[in-house]
């Protein structure tokens, strides 16, 4: 939900959203959130992902998450735009958002969590002895996969091209789930499923940081 990066925030926190970024788009005279970045006090989990969404798009960062500054081709003026908003203090290199920013330790922690996510589902994927391709349908549950930008999670390698078209938002799954387990029929199917289901630690399969590891890029990595 964007804890814990260093301008992260939840969105809805005191019932005021209007403090917090919760999306982004490029148009023609530059970068534009759905609230002025004066106006806000932090970027939530979707804000970040449509940012690096565009960073990417437009080459400001490669697929490794780095800063991609090296030439700055001013030709383009929507590239020039962003290129304009990077700045370097010491070594770091940092996306500079009026009072806001998005650093390259964030970008860090950002692609921690893709490659946690892309690793999870190859995984089981595997496991079950499928390919994406077989999947008829992927659920996206909580508050971030309810209200995230599906492309984002298509450009940034959290999913494969493949499943466009086949996600589905499910909501507060949790909230659901308790709801149903008022009734006696729903609280046995669920000890059913309990004593059927079987306990997949990704960090304790072999080759794991290996793996973990080459899953950090904003690419979807074919096998």
């Amino acid at each position: 939900e964007g804890i814990g990066l260093s301008c992260g925030g939840l969105a809805g926190v005191g019932g005021d959203e209007s403090q917090v970024i919760t999306g982004l788009r490029m148009t023609p005279g530059g970068l534009l959130p759905n609230i002025p970045f004066d106006q806000a006090a932090a970027i939530s989990g979707t804000g970040y992902l449509d940012l690096l969404s565009i960073l990417l798009a437009y080459g400001v960062i490669s697929q490794n998450g780095v800063f991609d500054i090296a030439e700055r081709d001013f030709s383009f003026p929507a590239r020039a735009k962003l290129l304009e908003m990077v700045r370097k203090t010491g070594r770091e290199k940092f996306l500079k958002l009026d009072s806001l920013s998005l650093t390259a330790g964030d970008i860090e922690e950002l692609l921690k969590v893709k490659a946690a996510f892309s690793l999870a589902l190859k995984s089981l994927l595997a496991e079950a002895g499928l390919q994406a391709a077989d999947l008829k349908r992927i659920f996206l549950a909580g508050a971030l996969g309810e209200h995230v930008k599906q492309s984002c999670l298509f450009d940034l390698g959290f999913l494969p091209s493949v499943l466009e078209g086949r996600v589905k938002v499910a909501g507060n799954t949790s909230l659901a789930g308790a709801k149903l387990l008022q009734n006696e029929k729903m609280r046995e199917l669920a000890r059913h499923f309990k004593s059927c289901t079987k306990i997949y630690s990704l960090p304790e399969q072999a080759g794991f940081m290996e793996k973990y590891i080459s899953e950090m890029a904003f690419a979807y990595q074919l096998a």
